[in-house]
């Protein structure tokens, strides 16, 4: 049976504050298949695989303003949903370029490695460590970095560069537009990779 569940965590920043502030969750990866995490404020997200049966996050936010953060999970059938956003009623007071003022939010992944992941951000960086069952991010202002990768991905960035250091296991295709494309990865892997940057340059390599 296909089900939704659907809760939204508000992560408060109350007042001009330095020190950071942390958001822990963690979730059953029984019966999932997917992790989809969708992001347009974040600017930094790391994703380690891991051999543990749970999908734990973490989100640190530093700012110098008031600032809400709001986490919306949803769960449909095989797939786990995460969502960033900023609070629908958050209002500055008196200064409207406060919603600007965040020094940086950051997200931290752990996904079980037979998970797959699919993952879209209009201004996040991410960096991967490990073997994905698959792999799938489409980034529009960040660069992608992924380490001793192995899985079949699907890499995609509009401004930034991408750079895949890949087990034996992995062959690719790597295209840039307006950059340069370097591919090192052997020919006939069990494992199939697609790399494209319309602004930076694309790099295959083994990690081995």
């Amino acid at each position: 049976m296909r089900y939704l569940f659907i809760f939204i965590v508000h992560f408060l920043l109350i007042g001009p504050v330095s020190a950071q502030k942390t958001m822990n969750k963690q979730w059953s990866s029984e019966g999932l298949n997917v992790l989809q995490i969708r992001s347009d404020e974040v600017y930094n997200i790391k994703l380690y695989s891991h051999d543990e049966p749970e999908i734990r996050m973490s989100i640190y936010v530093e700012g110098e303003s008031n600032e809400s953060v709001v986490l919306e999970v949803k769960k449909r059938g095989d797939t786990l949903s995460l969502e960033t956003a900023y609070s629908p009623y958050f209002e500055a007071y008196n200064d409207k370029l406060a919603a600007h003022k965040v020094i940086a939010i950051e997200m931290v992944v752990f996904v079980p490695s037979h998970i797959g992941v699919d993952l879209e951000a209009r201004l996040a960086s991410v960096d991967t460590y490990g073997p994905f069952n698959s792999l799938f991010v489409q980034l529009d202002q960040g660069n992608g970095i992924f380490n001793d990768f192995a899985g079949n991905g699907k890499l995609m960035a509009r401004l930034g560069f991408i750079e895949l250091w890949a087990r034996d296991s992995v062959s690719g295709k790597a295209k840039s537009i307006f950059g340069k494309a370097i591919n090192e990865l052997p020919e006939g892997g069990q494992f199939q990779v697609e790399a494209e940057s319309r602004h930076g340059n694309v790099t295959l390599k083994s990690s081995q």
